[in-house]
């Protein structure tokens, strides 16, 4: 689970790069020649505004070290820096090449799943003691960090369960900050559109985008695929389930068609994207992405579909052909009315009830994915009958127009999506006769 560990440091002249590491494989490539965004991911923009800051973010890599072609050996890495920095009069030992007033440096674990909230604290306890030695050549820490956590985490990552991926992910926050646009969002992701985050906060913004990722069930521990467009390996080895153990809550959750495949051939997942990778991106079909470089306001033409800013909670609809897809009908406003008003009126840091908690809400969530995949299939299958079949085979509590309730225009474009495509194909096509087609609300 655990690949590696290195350090990143702000060189006066050549800028960020990776002056020490320890990888668990074998391949023998130049780590800076491979993740050539690496240091400028660790060491985000506006880092030095905090006394700590942390940033997420992908990695492309490739088992067998051929870089050069995607293949079944080709993967995704997550990343998690801890930033910090000290006064070079402070140091105990000072490098010749040290001349800024400061010195910034990151410390890196790279890891095979985004158990982030689990690492984040432990790292943040070493980064803080590395720079409390004031002598930057006494590594030592920072190896026992990767040996501590290659004792914690071996090579069975069959043991991590969902609470180890939504640790450290507030959804409660999530919903008091957005509201209602929570919904516009996750529908923009499903949509396959550039979805930007900014935030001057790296942490923040980064646990903001994976808060989004985590409300698609199942989404936030299939990212595998999410480094490069290329990618798509999940699909290809995805099988129709045509059963389910309803004990078991991950066969009831597959069987239904999740997870939604956002990040599939075509897309990328790039939580934390410095300025040196945006050129990059505007090549790429659709995405989700998040940078603390105020420069993306002024390229958000080019950059965003739709725009989160963290620091002022707002969403902006920049492509305009949007905006009748991304309009939540009024069952959509009233479900989500229903989530903030159990959310704000239990908002307390005592709060241990269910409503409007965390798990409340991720559950709602899936409840209405749940009605709109099920809805879908339902109105697939009454189209079959040019709308009118036998009455026997009529759901007789549902409105036959279910899909309304979550916005035609929506459900019309979603058909389009390739993540839309993996689920139909693979899905059964009678999960209405388990999962009620019908809105929550």
């Amino acid at each position: 689970l655990i690949f590696g560990v290195c350090i990143v440091n702000f060189h006066h002249l050549r800028g960020p790069e990776i002056e020490y590491s320890k990888f668990a494989d074998d391949n023998a490539e130049d780590k800076s020649l491979v993740w050539p965004y690496l240091p400028f991911q660790a060491l985000p923009d506006g880092a030095h505004s905090f006394e700590e800051t942390f940033s997420y973010f992908t990695l492309y890599y490739n088992e067998k070290g051929n870089f050069d072609k995607i293949d079944t050996n080709s993967t995704t890495l997550f990343a998690i820096s801890c930033v910090r920095q000290i006064r070079s009069d402070e140091l105990l030992e000072k490098d010749e090449e040290i001349t800024r007033s400061s010195v910034q440096k990151a410390i890196v674990v790279i890891l095979r799943q985004p158990i982030f909230g689990q690492i984040k604290e432990k790292l943040s306890i070493v980064t803080n003691a590395f720079f409390e030695q004031k002598n930057f050549n006494d590594r030592l820490i920072v190896d026992l960090l990767y040996q501590n956590l290659q004792t914690i985490y071996d090579e069975d990552t069959s043991f991590i369960d969902e609470n180890d991926f939504n640790s450290g992910i507030s959804l409660r926050s999530l919903v008091k900050d957005f509201k209602k646009e929570v919904l516009v969002i996750v529908k923009a992701m499903m949509l396959e559109k550039k979805v930007a985050f900014y935030g001057s906060n790296p942490t923040k913004l980064c646990q903001t985008e994976f808060a989004f990722i985590s409300l698609i069930p199942n989404l936030i521990n299939n990212l595998l695929d999410s480094s490069s467009p290329e990618l798509f390996n999940y699909a290809k080895n995805l099988k129709m389930t045509t059963s389910f153990q309803t004990s078991d809550r991950n066969s009831v959750l597959d069987f239904a068609g999740f997870p939604l495949q956002i990040f599939g051939e075509g897309g990328v997942f790039a939580p934390y994207a410095p300025l040196q990778q945006f050129e990059d991106l505007k090549k790429i079909d659709y995405y989700v992405m998040g940078t603390s470089n105020a420069l993306i306001l002024n390229q958000k033409s080019k950059l965003a579909d739709v725009l989160i800013n963290i620091d002022t909670l707002t969403v902006e609809i920049i492509n305009h052909d949007l905006v009748q897809l991304l309009t939540l009908s009024s069952y959509d406003k009233k479900w989500m009315s229903q989530i903030l008003n159990y959310v704000t009126s239990s908002w307390s840091d005592s709060y241990s009830g269910f409503l409007g908690s965390d798990d409340y809400i991720r559950w709602q969530f899936e409840d209405y994915l749940l009605g709109l995949l099920s809805s879908v299939k339902y109105d697939n299958f009454l189209k079959k009958y040019d709308g009118s079949p036998p009455p026997e085979l009529l759901i007789k509590e549902v409105d036959r127009n279910q899909l309304k309730h979550f916005n035609n225009h929506f459900i019309e474009n979603w058909k389009k999506t390739k993540n839309y495509q993996l689920f139909n194909e693979f899905t059964d096509d009678n999960i209405f006769d388990v999962f009620e087609p019908k809105h929550i609300f």
